[in-house]
């Protein structure tokens, strides 16, 4: 079975490229995701971008209640609730200057013109934020600040709460300009409010010639933490950890291609199983997923949810199990018309 339809579409709104799907104990079901001034263009750095959160009662059938829980980034937001109902949102943000400014962005990473707009773009960190009431409300998002050493940092995955209370938000982080990318975890002993004791996940020296991009983390069923790593090129590659994140096991390739396709996404089931979902950025352009029995050791064939994109720029997707053991898939999508937007497929697994 696979149904798809429309989840959000504006025609002033440029959605993605991520989107996130959080359920409550209610029964509601949050979607999470990245919105901007849609300028004609694909634009996934821009001045306008936000995250912004909806609400569905009929398991994504219809959504509402339109909210801001970071006015100011959307690139790699995330969302995850935390065993005592906390929600915490985090984001990437950009900073934006007319060209003739851009000494004032001294220092800071990833700067780079964006004539079109006459304004020069920087890095500007990760910001977490937090809410008590399901979503409604939120804090005014708080700035991470960057380890020692690492002056590079960018989020692209849901913090994961361990057993203890310890929050681990992975990264990715670069030791200075021009250096790899490696995939990095950071650890809180209070809710998210300090972070410190980066732990590299991918190894140093990096074991291959490629970045390691959006790194996501899941619990597994066994208590041990599966890492999955966006590549450039190549496949997905892997890490696993059986001490909380303290220690990983060397960075091993998986067999799925990745490409710079998009970040995994990946969920464990009713059953026990880990899914992971993604997007597909090569011919026939869409959106797949994978089954692991053995917590990410191995992985079933490939199975084809979307493979009608019209070009690359599509997917980013984040899946949830819905109550009677369906499977709802988002991702961000466009037709002829250029405007991206957020559909969604309801499937079950054969």
């Amino acid at each position: 079975m696979l149904e798809h339809a429309v989840m959000y579409r504006n025609e002033d709104s440029y959605c993605g490229p991520i989107s996130m799907l959080q359920p409550l104990p209610s029964g509601e079901l949050l979607l999470l995701f990245r919105e901007a001034k849609w300028r004609g263009r694909r634009t996934h750095a821009d001045p306008t971008t936000r995250t912004c959160l909806l609400r569905s009662r009929d398991a994504g059938g219809t959504w509402f209640s339109h909210v801001t829980p970071d006015a100011q980034g959307g690139n790699g937001t995330a969302i995850a609730r935390l065993a005592d109902g906390t929600l915490v949102v985090n984001a990437y943000h950009h900073l934006f200057a007319p060209l003739a400014d851009r000494a004032r962005f001294a220092g800071r990473p990833r700067q780079a013109a964006v004539d079109w707009l006459g304004m020069v773009r920087a890095g500007g960190g990760v910001f977490m934020t937090r809410s008590g009431n399901d979503g409604y409300t939120w804090e005014c998002p708080r700035h991470i600040p960057e380890p020692e050493d690492w002056p590079d940092v960018a989020c692209h995955g849901a913090v994961l709460e361990l057993p203890d209370g310890d929050l681990l938000l992975p990264v990715t982080a670069r030791r200075g300009e021009g250096q790899a990318a490696l995939g990095v975890a950071l650890r809180s002993a209070d809710c998210g409010y300090t972070w410190g004791d980066p732990v590299v996940i991918t190894g140093e020296p990096v074991p291959t010639d490629t970045d390691f991009h959006e790194t996501r983390l899941l619990m597994c069923p066994s208590g041990g933490i599966l890492a999955m790593h966006r590549t450039p090129s190549g496949n997905y590659w892997r890490n696993t950890s059986a001490d909380g994140g303290g220690s990983w096991s060397p960075s091993e390739e998986t067999p799925i291609w990745c490409g710079a396709s998009s970040p995994a996404d990946l969920r464990v089931l009713a059953d026990g199983r880990v899914l992971l979902t993604r997007g597909y950025r090569r011919e026939p352009f869409g959106v797949r997923a994978y089954v692991s029995e053995d917590e990410g050791a191995t992985w079933s064939p490939e199975i084809v949810l979307r493979d009608d994109g019209p070009d690359p720029d599509v997917g980013y997707p984040g899946t949830a199990q819905l109550a009677e053991g369906s499977l709802l898939t988002v991702y961000y999508w466009h037709d002829d018309d250029q405007i991206r937007h957020l559909q969604g497929t309801r499937w079950t697994l054969p």
